[in-house]
Formats: structure tokens, C-alpha cells, sequence
């Protein structure tokens, strides 16, 4: 990947600029963009909170003349997943206004208790999906370390649907739920370049991560969204806008963007029919159990591959291809 993504418009006089920044955690580096129009200069996601991943974002504006975070005009994120906003407290301390899709406050604001609404999720989800329980520790291990690489922030000014921010007047904001729930791009139609943060990567397809759903009395209590389908729905919402390239959270620019998208699409149905074939052959078994069928050599990422096969069978029941009921304390599914 080319570290300097320039495109250059004399008529928007805009220019981008991508600063690989190191995560430390296995999807590798996270990509942050310094994008500079009309005299601002503005950060779109900044990388955790580690000081080898600070260290790259500083060389990197300071490579565009940006020598401290004061001399940013706004930082938005994309999504408030740690390895997109981890340093934003840091960067708000020094004056710089911060914002996302409201919903992200739920992921930085440590007053909102956001962590702990979705530890309590969490460990009432593993338990209800009979995971066991050395990997359920394993899980909320992994949760508490990444708690750990986010400094926490406040949300000064919520981005939604269609807004088109003062920082970025050729900027419109597009909400992104799937990959995660409080989400957005951004989409410049006069080039039809779409900053997309986790929501579209060329190397690896993004997991729809299921998360709590906001509102309930504890975590515990919460009902979990349906985000594989949430995911599908703006995807073949992307479809229909013009794109030409899409500057992804991690890894290359998505050249022909439309293309992916719909071999994602077509993946993920090929995917819910094997998840579907698993329930056929072994009907009243816990969503563990089909997770484990299907990802025999992954119990190192526990959460994140039941995430996924909860995704296709939330998707299934929705078809009516199969029913689930509660048995003895785990959710089991069935044929229909």
C-alpha cells in the first residue's frame, strides 16, 4: 500500500493523506486519514491508545504539516471500535472537537458505562450460547485488555444520515451498521471516493459483530442485534451510490468497489448455507456447538468466530429456514 493517498481536486481543493498506524493486535495497521480542504485539516479515526501507535500518528501529520493535535480542526470517527479511537482522548485534550455517530459515546465515554453494559452482554450471550467456560474467560480476557488501549473521550457533535459536516462541506455522512452498529462513512460524490471505515476491507471480510442492544435495564438484560443483517442491507445500499474507490479502515484502497461488494454478498450466502447444513445434520444443538463445527482451528478468536455464526443463524430464523427455543438455559435451533 502506497503510505501517501493523495487525491487532489483543484475545484474541491481537497487533498487526502493515509497514515498507516500500528495496532499491535491481529488485524494489523489502522488506517487514518488527514484530509485538508478549504484552510482545516481534519483526522477521520487515529489508532489505540499505545505509544508506538501514537509515535506513527504524530510522524505521520507531522509529514503534512500538522506538528501538533491542536492543529487539527476536528477528529471524526468512524466507529468506536479501540483500534479506531483509542487515542482520541489525547487528541481532544488538546482542544480538538470530536465527532461520530452518537451512539459511539456508548464506546469512549467512560461515564456512560458503556464497557461495562457490554462486558454483562457478553457474558450472558457466551453463557446462553453454551460456550465453554475456559474460552468464555478467554473472551472477557481479551475485552478487558482492549479496555485498556482506549483513552477515554467525549463525543462533542454527533454526525447522522445525510449530515454533511462543517469541517467537510463535500463530505455527506452514510450510517454503516454491521461491522459495527454505531457507525458511519463518508461519501464525496463529486469524486465518488467513500471513506468506509471497517465497513468494506479488500484483504479480509469484515465480521458483523453482534452487540447489545442500547436501552435495556443492564447488559445482561439486553436484547442483541441482528447485525449480519443490518450488515447486508447497507451493503447493497452501497450498490446503489456511485463509488469508485473506498479508503478502507485497514489495508488498500477497494478499487471497483461494487465488485467486492457483491462477492461479499454472494460469500455470505454461501456461508449461511453451510451454517444451515450444520443445523439440518445436527438439529437441537447450541449456537457453540455449530461454531465449533465450523471453525474447528479457530478457538484462539472465541468471540469473534460465534459472532459470526450467530450472524448467519439469526439470518436463517429470519427466513423461517429455522426456529430456536431456549432449553435448560441454552439457545438451541431447529429445522422448521
Amino acid at each position: 500500500m502506497k503510505n501517501d493517498i493523495t487525491a487532489v481536486s483543484e475545484r474541491l481543493d481537497r487533498t487526502v493523506h493515509c497514515i498507516s498506524v500500528p495496532t499491535g493486535l491481529p488485524v494489523g495497521a489502522v488506517n487514518a486519514y488527514l484530509i485538508k480542504q478549504d484552510g482545516q485539516a481534519v483526522l477521520l479515526d487515529c489508532g489505540p491508545n499505545r505509544k508506538e501507535s501514537e509515535t506513527a500518528l504524530i510522524q505521520g501529520l507531522r509529514t503534512q504539516g500538522v506538528y501538533h493535535y491542536g492543529d487539527l480542526s476536528a477528529l471524526i470517527l468512524t466507529h468506536g471500535h479501540v483500534d479506531h479511537v483509542g487515542l482520541a482522548g489525547k487528541i481532544q485534550s488538546e482542544g480538538v472537537p470530536v465527532y461520530s455517530h452518537p451512539d459511539v459515546a456508548y464506546w469512549v465515554d467512560a461515564a456512560l458505562q458503556g464497557d461495562r453494559y457490554r462486558m454483562d452482554f457478553y457474558q450472558a450471550l457466551y453463557t446462553l450460547c453454551d460456550m465453554p467456560e475456559h474460552l468464555q474467560q478467554k473472551a472477557m480476557s481479551e475485552f478487558l485488555f482492549l479496555q485498556q488501549l482506549n483513552d477515554q473521550s467525549v463525543v462533542n457533535g454527533s454526525l447522522i444520515d445525510g449530515d454533511r459536516p462543517d469541517c467537510l462541506p463535500t463530505m455527506n455522512v452514510v450510517e454503516v451498521p454491521g461491522h459495527a452498529q454505531a457507525a458511519i462513512g463518508l461519501w464525496e460524490e463529486a469524486t465518488g471516493t467513500f471513506f468506509g471505515g471497517d465497513q468494506l476491507i479488500g484483504r479480509i471480510s469484515s465480521n458483523a459483530l453482534v452487540e447489545p442492544e442500547l436501552g435495556a435495564a443492564s447488559g445482561a438484560q439486553a436484547k442483541r442485534t441482528r447485525s449480519l443483517l443490518d450488515y447486508r442491507n447497507n451493503l447493497r445500499r452501497l450498490l446503489e451510490l456511485p463509488i469508485n474507490v473506498v479508503l478502507a479502515g485497514h489495508g488498500s484502497p477497494v478499487e471497483h468497489p461494487h465488485d467486492l461488494i457483491k462477492q461479499r454478498l454472494l460469500d455470505q450466502e454461501r456461508r449461511r448455507d453451510k451454517v444451515w447444513e450444520l443445523v439440518r445434520t445436527s438439529p437441537g444443538e447450541s449456537a457453540w456447538f455449530y461454531t465449533a463445527q465450523y471453525f474447528p482451528h479457530r478457538m484462539d478468536q472465541p468471540s469473534l468466530i460465534l459472532s459470526e455464526i450467530l450472524g448467519f443463524l439469526d439470518w436463517l430464523e429470519a427466513d423461517g429456514a429455522i426456529c430456536s427455543k431456549t432449553v435448560d438455559g441454552v439457545l438451541r435451533f431447529f429445522i422448521k
